[in-house]
């Protein structure tokens, strides 16, 4: 396999704690497995908890684990892990790290990010799902498990947030994933209020905001505090929004 020298020179650590190889060999292997642990900031959140999973050598066969490269990652500090996890984790999503071989793909996907479905299911690293969601965020509807992706597809195009969940199923989720998942909402609905009709359990607060973004998603309004307070007339709750909210927030 040809070293690419994305990292640097082959034996130079040039900065990082262990060699350019050992950086490429971790993030060629690792890309296609990758994206799900990267977080909404472009980074690995526990480097600690992260290395386990480096060890375990991803999906990509033609880059096999070393005993040479088990040995030095082991002799990591924690502070050591956490650079390497960091600019791991920007790599797999940057485009200046796509491979030769998946250029032709990029250049299609920046004019048409929709035509990511004709890019191979294995092919569709995170790297080119970011570009595909950035020129048009209904191209989230053939990613998963990505919060790099679905930050950039809901300020694309705040409808794009039908492909997620309607409401937090919160036995399922840590307190962290739901106060992502409620910032995904807020985000969708101040690009596009209409996102409003994909949401249930709908908060006051979102239900303003989306008709402040677009009077039209006052049609989607479910929630039952913001219809009693309109008496379910929305020209009257879009004419009156701020006074309603006023009403709300101080619980008269």
């Amino acid at each position: 396999m040809e070293q690419l020298n994305l990292f640097g020179k082959t034996d130079e650590k040039d900065g990082l704690p262990v060699s350019g190889k050992c950086m490429e060999n971790l993030y060629r292997r690792l890309r296609y497995d990758a994206e799900e642990y990267v977080d909404m900031f472009g980074r690995f959140p526990e480097a600690d908890a992260i290395f386990p999973w480096l060890f375990l050598g991803g999906s990509n066969a033609e880059v096999p684990t070393t005993i040479e490269e088990v040995e030095t990652l082991n002799s990591l500090s924690l502070k050591e892990k956490k650079q390497v996890a960091d600019v791991l984790a920007k790599a797999f999503c940057g485009e200046e790290f796509i491979l030769p071989r998946e250029r032709q793909w990029a250049e299609m996907l920046k004019k048409d990010g929709m035509k990511l479905v004709e890019v191979p299911v294995m092919e569709r690293v995170a790297a080119l799902r970011l570009i595909a969601v950035k020129q048009n965020g209904m191209a989230l509807q053939y990613c998963s498990g990505m919060p790099l992706a679905t930050e950039a597809a809901l300020i694309q195009n705040g409808l794009a947030f039908q492909f997620l969940l309607r409401k937090l199923p919160t036995s399922q989720y840590g307190s962290s994933d739901a106060r992502v998942y409620l910032y995904w909402r807020s985000l969708a609905l101040s690009h596009n209020g209409l996102a409003l009709q994909y949401m249930d359990d709908q908060e006051a607060s979102e239900c303003f905001l989306a008709i402040k973004q677009n009077p039209e998603a006052a049609k989607f309004v479910t929630n039952e505090d913001v219809l009693a307070k309109c008496h379910g007339d929305l020209k009257f709750l879009v004419d009156h929004l701020d006074e309603i909210a006023a009403e709300i927030y101080s619980g008269k």
